[in-house]
Protein backbone atom coordinates (compact mmCIF):
# COMPACT_ATOMS: atom_id res chain seq x y z
CA UNK A 1 0.00 0.00 0.00
CA UNK A 2 2.89 2.45 0.26
CA UNK A 3 3.31 3.04 -3.64
CA UNK A 4 -0.53 3.72 -3.25
CA UNK A 5 -0.13 6.20 -0.35
CA UNK A 6 2.41 7.95 -2.71
CA UNK A 7 0.81 8.11 -5.75
CA UNK A 8 -2.20 9.86 -4.12
CA UNK A 9 0.05 12.78 -2.78
CA UNK A 10 0.45 14.01 -6.08
CA UNK A 11 -2.87 15.84 -5.64
CA UNK A 12 -1.95 19.06 -4.11
CA UNK A 13 1.62 19.37 -5.85
CA UNK A 14 0.70 23.41 -6.19
CA UNK A 15 3.49 23.70 -4.32
CA UNK A 16 5.70 24.86 -7.56
CA UNK A 17 4.68 28.58 -7.11
CA UNK A 18 8.11 30.89 -7.50
CA UNK A 19 8.18 32.97 -4.15
CA UNK A 20 8.45 36.77 -5.12
CA UNK A 21 12.35 37.27 -6.94
CA UNK A 22 13.32 33.91 -5.48
CA UNK A 23 13.91 31.86 -8.93
CA UNK A 24 14.57 35.03 -11.09
CA UNK A 25 17.57 33.45 -12.23
CA UNK A 26 16.37 30.04 -12.81
CA UNK A 27 15.75 28.46 -16.50
CA UNK A 28 12.80 26.82 -14.97
CA UNK A 29 9.09 28.02 -15.92
CA UNK A 30 8.00 30.75 -13.49
CA UNK A 31 4.74 29.76 -11.51
CA UNK A 32 2.52 32.19 -9.45
CA UNK A 33 -0.59 32.23 -7.66
CA UNK A 34 -2.24 35.43 -8.17
CA UNK A 35 -4.97 36.81 -5.13
CA UNK A 36 -8.49 35.80 -5.48
CA UNK A 37 -7.51 33.61 -8.17
CA UNK A 38 -8.40 30.06 -8.44
CA UNK A 39 -5.59 28.60 -11.38
CA UNK A 40 -1.94 28.73 -11.21
CA UNK A 41 -0.42 30.75 -14.35
CA UNK A 42 2.24 29.25 -16.08
CA UNK A 43 4.81 32.46 -17.69
CA UNK A 44 1.50 34.19 -17.14
CA UNK A 45 -1.00 31.74 -18.58
CA UNK A 46 -3.58 29.88 -15.92
CA UNK A 47 -2.68 26.25 -15.97
CA UNK A 48 -2.84 23.19 -14.26
CA UNK A 49 0.58 21.72 -12.12
CA UNK A 50 1.43 17.98 -12.71
CA UNK A 51 3.81 16.24 -10.53
CA UNK A 52 4.55 13.10 -9.01
CA UNK A 53 6.22 11.06 -6.51
CA UNK A 54 9.02 9.62 -7.38
CA UNK A 55 10.81 6.84 -5.07
CA UNK A 56 13.91 5.70 -5.88
CA UNK A 57 16.95 3.88 -5.23
CA UNK A 58 19.46 4.99 -8.03
CA UNK A 59 20.45 8.63 -9.13
CA UNK A 60 20.06 7.09 -12.77
CA UNK A 61 16.59 5.47 -12.46
CA UNK A 62 16.01 9.17 -10.87
CA UNK A 63 17.51 10.65 -14.37
CA UNK A 64 14.43 8.51 -16.20
CA UNK A 65 12.01 9.00 -14.27
CA UNK A 66 12.53 13.08 -14.60
CA UNK A 67 12.90 12.23 -18.74
CA UNK A 68 9.92 10.37 -18.75
CA UNK A 69 7.76 12.87 -16.60
CA UNK A 70 8.77 16.04 -18.51
CA UNK A 71 7.94 13.85 -22.07
CA UNK A 72 4.10 13.55 -20.04
CA UNK A 73 4.11 17.66 -19.78
CA UNK A 74 5.23 17.53 -16.11
CA UNK A 75 6.39 20.28 -14.19
CA UNK A 76 7.53 19.22 -10.87
CA UNK A 77 8.43 16.45 -8.33
CA UNK A 78 8.02 15.80 -4.91
CA UNK A 79 10.95 13.75 -3.57
CA UNK A 80 11.14 12.16 -0.19
CA UNK A 81 14.62 11.89 0.82
CA UNK A 82 14.28 9.34 3.38
CA UNK A 83 13.11 6.70 0.74
CA UNK A 84 14.80 4.68 -1.68
CA UNK A 85 17.87 6.71 -1.13
CA UNK A 86 18.27 6.25 2.45
CA UNK A 87 20.95 7.53 4.57
CA UNK A 88 22.69 5.76 7.44
CA UNK A 89 24.03 7.24 10.32
CA UNK A 90 23.16 8.50 13.90
CA UNK A 91 20.92 11.36 14.60
CA UNK A 92 21.63 14.59 13.89
CA UNK A 93 24.91 13.86 11.68
CA UNK A 94 24.56 14.26 7.97
CA UNK A 95 25.34 11.30 5.83
CA UNK A 96 27.54 12.56 3.58
CA UNK A 97 27.69 10.06 0.58
CA UNK A 98 23.35 10.32 1.04
CA UNK A 99 23.70 13.91 0.76
CA UNK A 100 25.89 13.92 -2.24
CA UNK A 101 23.64 11.58 -4.14
CA UNK A 102 20.51 13.18 -3.75
CA UNK A 103 22.90 16.64 -4.56
CA UNK A 104 23.37 14.16 -7.80
CA UNK A 105 19.48 13.80 -8.36
CA UNK A 106 18.76 17.52 -7.96
CA UNK A 107 21.42 18.21 -10.75
CA UNK A 108 19.63 15.78 -12.48
CA UNK A 109 16.50 17.94 -12.77
CA UNK A 110 18.24 20.91 -13.30
CA UNK A 111 19.21 19.32 -16.32
CA UNK A 112 15.76 18.08 -17.21
CA UNK A 113 14.08 21.34 -15.89
CA UNK A 114 12.18 19.57 -13.40
CA UNK A 115 11.16 21.35 -10.16
CA UNK A 116 11.72 19.76 -6.36
CA UNK A 117 10.10 20.06 -3.49
CA UNK A 118 12.84 17.85 -1.35
CA UNK A 119 10.41 16.05 1.64
CA UNK A 120 13.10 16.28 4.60
CA UNK A 121 10.68 13.67 6.49
CA UNK A 122 7.75 11.67 7.21
CA UNK A 123 5.08 10.72 9.46
CA UNK A 124 5.84 7.28 9.22
CA UNK A 125 9.49 7.78 11.03
CA UNK A 126 7.40 9.40 13.97
CA UNK A 127 4.33 6.91 14.49
CA UNK A 128 5.17 3.99 16.87
CA UNK A 129 1.53 2.55 15.82
CA UNK A 130 -0.73 3.64 18.61
CA UNK A 131 -3.21 5.57 16.72
CA UNK A 132 -3.71 2.66 14.51
CA UNK A 133 -1.40 3.68 11.57
CA UNK A 134 -0.77 -0.01 9.82
CA UNK A 135 2.88 1.41 8.41
CA UNK A 136 4.76 2.96 10.72
CA UNK A 137 8.68 2.61 11.14
CA UNK A 138 9.52 4.57 14.68
CA UNK A 139 11.48 1.48 15.53
CA UNK A 140 14.09 2.06 13.17
CA UNK A 141 13.98 6.03 13.08
CA UNK A 142 17.97 6.50 14.48
CA UNK A 143 16.26 9.70 17.01
CA UNK A 144 14.84 6.69 19.12
CA UNK A 145 15.96 6.04 22.49
CA UNK A 146 15.89 2.19 21.99
CA UNK A 147 18.23 2.94 18.96
CA UNK A 148 20.81 5.16 21.26
CA UNK A 149 18.33 8.12 20.05
CA UNK A 150 17.48 11.25 22.14
CA UNK A 151 13.59 10.60 21.71
CA UNK A 152 11.44 8.10 23.98
CA UNK A 153 8.26 9.42 21.91
CA UNK A 154 7.90 10.56 18.36
CA UNK A 155 6.40 13.16 19.63
CA UNK A 156 9.02 14.79 21.26
CA UNK A 157 9.78 15.81 17.39
CA UNK A 158 7.11 18.46 18.19
CA UNK A 159 8.51 19.46 21.25
CA UNK A 160 11.15 21.71 22.49
CA UNK A 161 13.32 19.09 23.20
CA UNK A 162 16.90 17.43 22.43
CA UNK A 163 15.33 15.33 19.69
CA UNK A 164 13.71 18.78 17.83
CA UNK A 165 17.08 20.82 18.81
CA UNK A 166 19.16 18.19 16.57
CA UNK A 167 16.52 17.35 14.10
CA UNK A 168 16.45 21.14 13.15
CA UNK A 169 20.05 22.06 13.36
CA UNK A 170 20.20 18.67 10.53
CA UNK A 171 17.74 20.50 8.85
CA UNK A 172 19.20 23.51 8.49
CA UNK A 173 22.81 22.34 7.57
CA UNK A 174 21.14 20.27 4.95
CA UNK A 175 18.98 23.24 3.33
CA UNK A 176 22.31 25.31 3.40
CA UNK A 177 24.03 22.21 1.31
CA UNK A 178 21.56 22.21 -1.64
CA UNK A 179 20.38 26.01 -1.42
CA UNK A 180 22.37 27.07 -4.63
CA UNK A 181 20.27 24.29 -6.38
CA UNK A 182 17.86 26.12 -8.48
CA UNK A 183 15.45 23.40 -9.23
CA UNK A 184 14.10 23.37 -5.38
CA UNK A 185 11.28 25.56 -5.68
CA UNK A 186 10.04 25.19 -1.99
CA UNK A 187 11.31 22.99 1.12
CA UNK A 188 8.92 20.45 3.10
CA UNK A 189 10.18 20.09 6.65
CA UNK A 190 8.04 16.93 6.46
CA UNK A 191 4.93 14.99 5.36
CA UNK A 192 1.43 14.78 6.62
CA UNK A 193 2.01 15.95 10.08
CA UNK A 194 -1.63 15.13 11.34
CA UNK A 195 -0.29 11.54 11.71
CA UNK A 196 2.69 11.66 13.97
CA UNK A 197 2.17 9.99 17.02
CA UNK A 198 0.96 12.42 20.09
CA UNK A 199 0.48 15.54 17.02
CA UNK A 200 -2.29 18.17 17.90
CA UNK A 201 -2.95 21.60 16.38
CA UNK A 202 -0.83 23.64 18.53
CA UNK A 203 2.57 21.27 18.75
CA UNK A 204 2.34 20.93 15.06
CA UNK A 205 2.00 24.32 14.70
CA UNK A 206 5.06 25.29 17.03
CA UNK A 207 7.46 22.59 15.28
CA UNK A 208 6.46 24.18 11.65
CA UNK A 209 7.23 27.37 12.65
CA UNK A 210 10.93 26.56 14.20
CA UNK A 211 11.11 24.34 11.49
CA UNK A 212 10.50 27.18 9.38
CA UNK A 213 12.71 29.96 10.81
CA UNK A 214 15.82 27.16 10.27
CA UNK A 215 15.24 26.69 6.87
CA UNK A 216 14.99 30.57 6.60
CA UNK A 217 18.10 31.37 8.40
CA UNK A 218 19.76 28.79 6.04
CA UNK A 219 18.23 30.09 2.69
CA UNK A 220 18.61 33.26 2.08
CA UNK A 221 16.34 33.05 -1.34
CA UNK A 222 13.42 32.77 1.12
CA UNK A 223 11.85 30.29 -0.54
CA UNK A 224 8.41 28.85 0.47
CA UNK A 225 8.13 26.15 3.27
CA UNK A 226 5.18 24.25 2.99
CA UNK A 227 3.62 21.14 5.33
CA UNK A 228 1.22 18.35 4.48
CA UNK A 229 -1.44 16.65 5.78
CA UNK A 230 -2.52 13.36 5.73
CA UNK A 231 -6.30 14.76 4.29
CA UNK A 232 -8.51 17.34 4.71
CA UNK A 233 -7.54 18.55 8.23
CA UNK A 234 -8.97 21.95 9.81
CA UNK A 235 -6.31 22.68 12.20
CA UNK A 236 -6.37 26.64 11.78
CA UNK A 237 -3.00 27.01 14.15
CA UNK A 238 -0.92 25.38 11.23
CA UNK A 239 -3.18 26.21 8.06
CA UNK A 240 -3.47 29.95 9.27
CA UNK A 241 0.29 29.86 10.23
CA UNK A 242 2.27 32.89 9.58
CA UNK A 243 5.56 30.46 9.08
CA UNK A 244 3.50 28.21 6.60
CA UNK A 245 3.47 29.89 3.31
CA UNK A 246 1.58 26.75 1.54
CA UNK A 247 -0.43 24.02 2.89
CA UNK A 248 -0.98 20.98 1.05
CA UNK A 249 -3.70 18.66 1.84
CA UNK A 250 -3.91 15.23 0.58
CA UNK A 251 -6.94 13.11 0.62
CA UNK A 252 -7.07 9.28 -0.50
CA UNK A 253 -9.48 7.31 -1.60
CA UNK A 254 -10.70 4.05 -0.08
Amino acid sequence: MMWFRQLLCLIILVCAVSPSGAQSDSPLPRWELRQGGFYFRLNGVPSFVLGRNPTERTVEVFDKDFGVAVANGEKIVRVHLMHGISPNVSAGKVDEPWAAKWDRVFEAAERRGIAVIPVFTIWAQWNDGSNGEFWHVWQDNPYNAARGGPARSPSDLLQDTTCRRQWLAWLGELVQRWREHFCIVAWEPISEIDLVTGATPRAAAAFADQAARAIRRADPKRRPVTVSHSGIVDWPEVNGSRSVDIVQTHPYGE
